[in-house]
């Protein structure tokens, strides 16, 4: 089962990016997140076309819950952009993985709220 994480980010601006981690190795995937605006439009971001992200680290450590893993970690990144935060009021998104044998996983869920976007850019 996909993991719930809500983020808020600010209207109008491009930073900070919006990452996941996840504690494997990818090499080989694409990842897609569609997001999908309430009463609004769908956009997909992908790893394919280059609007998602994808870098791969080995060795990496993390601290989590007390207890020290390491190993091979796959960093998804969103580095939105200025237009796309703009439309963002209320949306929800998805985070799918599908691997090299065609095989799909759902990371991540949940709720993106825009805050802001007072400004006239």
């Amino acid at each position: 089962m996909a993991a719930t994480i809500n983020f808020a980010l600010d209207r109008g601006a491009s930073q900070p990016p919006i990452v996941f981690k996840l504690p494997y190795d990818f090499t080989g995937s694409i990842f897609e997140m569609k997001v999908q605006r309430s009463g609004g439009e769908t956009f997909l971001l992908s790893t394919e076309d280059g609007s998602l992200g994808m870098a791969v680290e080995t060795g990496v450590s993390v601290v989590r819950d007390g207890i020290k893993t390491s190993g091979d970690f796959t960093t998804i990144t969103w580095a939105y952009t200025p237009a796309q935060s703009r439309l963002i009021i209320k949306a929800e998104y998805e985070l799918e993985q599908t691997d090299a044998f065609g095989e799909q996983v759902v990371w991540a869920r949940g709720s993106i709220s825009g805050i802001g976007g007072l400004n006239n850019d």
